[in-house]
């Protein structure tokens, strides 16, 4: 379509550039959604336990666990995929649900936070500026405990 309206040359350059945007967005989606996965929702899934998942330099085990874990996420999706559009659209309600559930529970943390704001987690600041776990909190303590590190020491 591209092509027949502005030409081989520019239907072509925009077509790749439309197809890499796509690859590294998907590539971002998978390790997000691991991420996410490995740190608030099943945080035992972390291979060597939940001290490592501050490890998040290059080869550090977190990212080896993103590393993994995206590309399991990837063959599954693979598997869907090369199954055909007809069992694609079978997930199709399945991902709508999923994606209605995630609106309304944003509505349903921004509600519960004004109820009750002294309730979850909190963002540290110095300043205007936001500090990182690793600069306040030892080593050897849980990504859990983050809000008695921040309360004591900075806010």
């Amino acid at each position: 379509m591209l092509s027949r309206n502005l030409g081989t040359e520019f239907g072509t350059a925009i077509g790749m550039l439309f197809y890499l945007g796509n690859a590294v967005a998907a590539s971002m989606y998978l390790v997000g959604g691991v991420e996410i996965l490995l740190i608030y929702i099943f945080p035992d899934l972390t291979i060597g336990g939940r001290e490592v998942q501050s490890q998040t330099d290059m080869f550090g085990m977190m990212s080896h666990n993103l590393r993994i874990y995206a590309t399991l996420l990837l063959l599954l999706e693979f598997v869907v995929v090369a199954m055909g559009v007809r069992f694609v659209q079978l997930f199709a309600p399945i991902s709508l649900f999923c994606v209605i559930l995630s609106i309304l529970s944003c509505f349903a943390g921004g509600i519960e936070k004004s109820i009750s704001p002294e309730n979850g987690q909190r963002v540290c600041k110095m300043g205007d500026h936001l500090l990182q776990a690793q600069v306040f909190m030892p080593e050897n303590v849980s990504l859990m405990h983050i809000c008695k590190y921040c309360n004591e020491r900075h806010m």
